[in-house]
């Protein structure tokens, strides 16, 4: 049998705050775009990485 579908909430992060404190943000539902970009596009694209083991350590 297939599986139930049941109501999906948004996705949610629990962020630390100031005083160590976590808070929960929920994600906001996602917004449209268009299907193709009218016009030109002149931006350079970068990444990076970053690995915080404790944000809050003194």
């Amino acid at each position: 049998m297939n599986k139930p579908v049941l109501p999906v909430s948004p996705p949610s992060l629990k962020l630390p705050k100031a005083d160590r404190s976590l808070e929960t943000y929920r994600l906001a539902a996602s917004r449209t775009f268009p299907s193709k970009l009218q016009g030109t596009l002149n931006r350079v694209a970068f990444s990076a990485a970053h690995v915080v083991s404790d944000p809050l350590a003194d």
